[in-house]
C-alpha cells in the first residue's frame, strides 16, 4: 500500500486512497521497519574476514585522532561492537556488545567480553560500571539516538568518556553536491540501492547495499545532543573519507583539518 507523506510537521500520514490518519508512533513504527532492514543487512554481510583488516586499517588512523592514554585495568564498552578491535587500544578490560552472531564470535576470539545485544534496547550492565563507553558509527543506525546517549550516560562512571564516531552530513564535498542538486553522500533513499541519487558519483562505488542510516549529524547538532544529556564536550576531531580515488582523498585529507568540514566526526564527552 502507498504511503504519501503529507505534513510531517504535524506527525501525521494520509493513507492514500481512504483518507485514515496516521499518528506519530505509526510514523515511528516505519521507522523501526528501515532500522530492522539495516541490522538484517549487517547480520548478512559486515562479519567477514575481509573486515578484520579494513577494521584495523581504521582503528590506526582513528586511534592517532584521540590523545586517550591506553589504561591496564580501565572499564570499556565498545557498543555495537562488530569484531570489535578499537577497544583493545584503550584498555585490556574491554565489553561489547554486538546483534551480529558472527561478529561477536570474531571479537570473542579477540579477547572482548562480547555478547549479543541490541543498542535500541536496555544495555545489560550496571550503573556507573565503565570509564570509556565507545559508540562508534552506530549512532546515525538507531531509531533513537536520545536513548543510545541516556543508556550511555547510565553506565559510565562520574566523569567518564563516550567517544562517538560518525558522518558529517555537512562534508566539504556534500556542501557542493547540494548545491549542484545531488543526493549527499552518507544519506539513502532507498532500502535497495544506497546510491540513488548521486548521479555520476555513484561510479566512486560498486557497493549499493544500504547501511541504514536513519539520523544524520553535523557537528554542532552532534555536540547540542551530547549537552542536551548533560555531557561536557571534552574534544572534538575528524576523520576522512576512505572511498575517494588518490586525488580526492589528498583534498579531502586537508580539509578534514576542520571538524565541521570533515567527512567524519568525532566527539569525545566527558560524564558530568
Amino acid at each position: 500500500m502507498h504511503l504519501q507523506i503529507q505534513n510531517l510537521s504535524l506527525s501525521c500520514v494520509n493513507l492514500e486512497g481512504n483518507g485514515s490518519m496516521f499518528t506519530h508512533k505509526t510514523y515511528y513504527d516505519i521507522l523501526k521497519n528501515i532500522k530492522n532492514l539495516s541490522q538484517q543487512y549487517y547480520s548478512n554481510s559486515y562479519a567477514t574476514p575481509e573486515s578484520a583488516q579494513k577494521n584495523l586499517t581504521w582503528v590506526e588512523s582513528f586511534r592517532s585522532k584521540l590523545n586517550i592514554p591506553f589504561s591496564q585495568d580501565k572499564k570499556t564498552l565498545d557498543v555495537a561492537c562488530g569484531v570489535s578491535m578499537l577497544g583493545k587500544t584503550f584498555s585490556n578490560d574491554v565489553f561489547g556488545f554486538d546483534v551480529n552472531k558472527e561478529a561477536v564470535k570474531v571479537a570473542q576470539k579477540n579477547g572482548i567480553k562480547a555478547k549479543i545485544g541490541n543498542v535500541e534496547r536496555k544495555w545489560q550492565y550496571p550503573d556507573n560500571f565503565f570509564d570509556i563507553v565507545i559508540a562508534s558509527h552506530i549512532i546515525e543506525h538507531v531509531v533513537n539516538p536520545d536513548h543510545l546517549l541516556l543508556e550511555a550516560k547510565r553506565v559510565l562512571k562520574k566523569n567518564g568518556l563516550l567517544i562517538i564516531a560518525t558522518p558529517n552530513i555537512a562534508a566539504w564535498f556534500n556542501r557542493i553536491l547540494i548545491l549542484a542538486g545531488i543526493q549527499p553522500f552518507f544519506s539513502e533513499v532507498s532500502t535497495i540501492d544506497k546510491t540513488l541519487g548521486l548521479k555520476f558519483t555513484r561510479k566512486l562505488t560498486s557497493l549499493r547495499n544500504p547501511l541504514g542510516h536513519l539520523r544524520l549529524f553535523t557537528l554542532g547538532s552532534l555536540r547540542d545532543i551530547l549537552e542536551l544529556h548533560g555531557f561536557k564536550v571534552a574534544k572534538m576531531s575528524s576523520t576522512e573519507f576512505g572511498s575517494f580515488p588518490p586525488v580526492l582523498g589528498f583534498i579531502d585529507k586537508i580539509i578534514s583539518h576542520n571538524a565541521s568540514l570533515a567527512s567524519g566526526i568525532v566527539i569525545v564527552g566527558k560524564k558530568k
